[in-house]
């Protein structure tokens, strides 16, 4: 964080479970930004001045009166828990937008979104945007979590890739149990070699637990991505 923090303050609209243990918070900032955030970007969360954490932007930049954010609730977690237990009409103090987790527009390759949990949130936004502006290029998200009941918007994803040609949606479970899926079985390390052989022209962006990443990031390497197309947040 830079040493001079400009605070802001936003109004709760509504603060909804997503899946187990994740709640959708939707923020409307009291005083509109003169720019709007760029897709990718996170805002810096704050309940005392010594307590605060990044949080991503799920939502396109097209909605800056109403910024979604996605955040997983952590046992002992001052801030998360903080956040889980908000109420609309509350108020929240945040710095941002901030950071440089963007896609890269000037290249014509495929883009491939890759994530795990709230690792989401950021590439949401991404894909939120990249479709707003009708950017024809493929787009694939490739999205794990444990059971069917931690999947996030899937209802959304399913209905962007029925309305739009470019778009593929690939949700899979490692913990699907006796669940009747049909889906993807296995975490995405496991499935993104079922999905694709030859990944020379695709940019990626990876987003969810450092080991994920970095396991994914491998995998990716081998289908033949270039790793300067490799793109994590906060690398």
């Amino acid at each position: 964080m830079p040493e001079k923090i400009q605070r802001k303050r936003a109004v709760v609209v509504s603060n909804e479970p997503l899946a187990s243990d994740i709640h959708e918070l939707v923020l409307r900032p009291e005083a509109p930004d003169g720019e709007p955030f760029r897709a990718g970007q996170h805002l810096w969360i704050e309940i005392d001045p010594e307590t605060r954490r990044p949080y991503s932007i799920a939502s396109p930049p097209s909605r800056p009166r109403e910024i979604e954010l996605i955040l997983n609730r952590v046992p002992h977690g001052p801030v998360s828990n903080y956040l889980a237990n908000l109420r609309p009409g509350n108020r929240v103090v945040y710095s941002g937008p901030t950071g440089s987790f963007h896609v890269d527009v000037a290249t014509p390759n495929d883009l491939l979104f890759v994530a795990s949990g709230t690792g989401l949130a950021p590439l949401r936004s991404m894909i939120l945007d990249l479709i707003e502006r009708r950017v024809e290029r493929r787009i694939d998200l490739v999205f794990g979590t444990r059971r069917r009941r931690d999947l996030i918007h899937p209802e959304e994803f399913r209905h962007l890739e029925s309305h739009r040609a470019n778009f593929r949606y690939h949700p899979c479970l490692s913990r699907f149990g006796d669940e009747d899926w049909s889906g993807h079985r296995g975490r995405v390390t496991a499935v993104l070699p079922q999905l694709f052989t030859d990944l020379r022209r695709t940019d990626a962006y990876i987003c969810g637990r450092p080991e994920m990443v970095e396991d994914t990031i491998r995998v990716l390497l081998r289908l033949g991505i270039d790793r300067a197309a490799c793109h994590r947040e906060g690398g």
